[in-house]
């Protein structure tokens, strides 16, 4: 997806954990302010889910992108028990 964006400008990914990685290389490449990196937190923000919850929190905070992470700290605390549940599910 990030060397589709960037031979042909076009974006091509649905899936939240696409969108976090092609999110970390447009801001390894110096590209975190662009189109990429905005579409890139838009779709994170519109699949979050208990089951992405804490993996996009914790990719927003070490690329600190301060607005992503507000946004998904609000949604951890709205949804906080479906969240852990999640999570321990995963952990068994």
């Amino acid at each position: 997806a990030f060397l589709l964006y960037l031979y042909t400008d076009r974006l091509d990914f649905v899936k939240a954990d696409t969108a976090c990685d092609v999110l970390q290389m447009s801001c390894v490449y110096g590209l975190g302010a662009s189109r990429l990196a905005h579409e890139c937190e838009r779709l994170l923000r519109t699949s979050i889910s208990p089951a992405n919850a804490l993996d996009t929190l914790c990719v927003a905070a070490q690329l600190k992108r301060d607005d992503l992470v507000q946004f998904v700290m609000d949604y951890i605390v709205e949804n906080f028990v479906e969240c852990v549940e999640d999570r321990d599910a995963v952990a068994e």
